[in-house]
């Protein structure tokens, strides 16, 4: 990807954040662990760098409030995502500037159940936002 006129890459030991509602799941889990619409893009989002809750929901661009009860994040590394079979890709936006998308290495096929098994596995314990907003 290229940022400003440069290419940066993710080096391996690099964490990564996933961002995850235990209040609102997406199709029953609090975090994605598949692309939800992989017609439109066939990736997962994380974000660069080892961020607390409120740092991440920070990066949406329409939230105005800090992180509300059962908001919670999880990490793991660009190596160990690469290890089981994923491409990292930094890909930042105008909205979220520490955005990288994780696709299947062939990433014209679509995620399966073991893809799904695999990248959770790439994760540590979840940490949880225990209050704030409501």
């Amino acid at each position: 990807m290229k940022w400003f006129g440069r290419t940066i890459k993710i080096a391996n030991d690099e964490i990564l954040t996933e961002y995850g509602d235990s209040e609102r799941p997406i199709n029953g889990k609090p975090f994605k662990d598949r692309p939800v619409r992989p017609h439109i893009a066939n990736a997962v989002s994380l974000m660069r760098g080892k961020l607390t809750v409120d740092e991440a929901v920070a990066n949406f661009p329409n939230r105005t409030a800090s992180a509300h009860k059962g908001e919670g994040v999880r990490y793991t590394t660009a190596g160990r995502l690469r290890e089981q079979g994923s491409r990292v890709t930094y890909t930042p936006s105008r909205w979220n500037e520490l955005h990288v998308s994780v696709e299947n290495l062939d990433a014209k096929r679509e995620w399966t159940s073991d893809d799904s098994v695999r990248f959770n596995g790439c994760f540590g314990q979840p940490e949880w936002k225990e209050g704030g907003d409501e």
